[in-house]
């Protein structure tokens, strides 16, 4: 190995890596790569989904009507292993038809679920209270659904005349 001297300080020339070595280290760093994108895909597969959602069913927080506007929403599937849904949960799940949906869970198993006259709630005959935050939603949907309806009733009312 040849040493050179610059100055105070000795510089050691290190022989040249053979094209071996450097491909062989190359192929190393490649199946690295491979294992862990191999990992993730796993880890996906298993833990989580990215889908879109394009049904209306859950406006105003869940908009769309087709594939281009629908809302695009990453879920956990690792709950479900361990657990049965729980009231207010929102879930999802694929319709036989091949749709993917979201809804709220407002019965569990066993129960009779019903809506009041004045579209309250009741589960076994007893009203049930909403959770804040889904209560809110309800009345943000009747009210979107009342401004829609509007137009509507005013054009049926002026065809009637």
């Amino acid at each position: 190995m040849p040493v050179m001297k610059m100055g105070s300080r000795t510089i050691v020339e290190q022989p040249a890596i053979p094209l071996r070595t450097r491909l062989r280290r190359a192929l190393h760093w490649v199946e690295r790569g491979f294992a862990v994108f191999g990992v993730l895909c796993l880890f996906y597969v298993l833990t989580v989904d990215i889908s879109i959602i394009t049904s209306p069913s859950m406006s105003p927080t869940l908009q769309g009507k087709n594939v281009d506007d629908g809302d695009r929403v990453v879920t956990e599937k690792v709950t479900r292993w361990f657990r049965q849904p729980r009231r207010w949960e929102v879930i999802a799940f694929t319709r036989d038809d091949g749709v993917q949906l979201m809804k709220r869970v407002a019965g569990l198993p066993g129960e009779t679920v019903q809506l009041s006259e004045d579209r309250r709630l009741l589960i076994d005959g007893k009203l049930v209270e909403m959770p804040p935050r889904a209560e809110s939603e309800v009345l943000e949907v009747r009210q979107s659904v009342r401004r829609q309806a509007d137009p509507l009733r005013q054009r049926l009312l002026r065809a009637r005349r």
